[in-house]
């Protein structure tokens, strides 16, 4: 073989080997399946939303929906409501904001037990007891422990109503289920 061959040999050799170089590399960068979830591209980031469904569902947890999703899309992929869920008390058609916690209430039983023991007590109950009233959602849960935490503890039942959100068709409903 001539000096002139040995070179050519020699110069695709060294493409031959840049080329696997520069395609595992390329590999490399590439995030995987799992990664992406992570590793949101641009249109990713602007296209989907993060929100956390919560409360009277199969399947409580983080979802990922494309931008534009409404709540009765985030319920269903938590796997559907549960039997005890009080999932008119909430609006399944807004749309899920990116960031935001979805909590759908639980339904009290039919009976409505009133005893004592069984009320929810509006000056100690945290956001996920006081969603499982009827007619509280997240938000006016969320006002009651602000009122609390801004006025103190509610003196009576009916101190209830300075409460943004809550009527006196809301309180009538909840009176059977409430103490202070």
């Amino acid at each position: 073989m001539s000096g002139k061959t040995n070179k050519v040999i020699l110069v695709l050799c060294v493409f031959l080997v840049l080329s696997v170089f520069m395609v595992n590399v390329t590999k490399a960068q590439q995030p995987t399946d799992e990664t992406a979830l992570f590793m949101p591209n641009e249109t990713e980031e602007t296209d989907t939303v993060f929100v956390d469904i919560q409360g009277a569902v199969v399947k409580p947890g983080v979802y990922r929906f494309v931008k534009g999703a409404r709540l009765f899309d985030g319920v269903e992929t938590a796997g559907g409501l549960l039997e005890n869920s009080s999932g008119q008390a909430v609006n399944m058609a807004q749309i899920m904001v990116d960031g935001t916690q979805y909590v759908i209430p639980y339904m009290f039983e039919s009976d409505q037990n009133t005893d004592e023991d069984t009320k929810i007590s509006i000056n100690e109950a945290d956001q996920t007891q006081l969603v499982r009233l009827p007619n509280i959602g997240p938000v006016t849960a969320g006002n009651i422990i602000d009122y609390r935490n801004e006025h103190g503890a509610f003196e009576t039942l009916e101190a209830l109503l300075e409460v943004p959100g809550i009527g006196e068709a809301t309180f009538e409903k909840l009176r059977p289920f409430i103490t202070i």
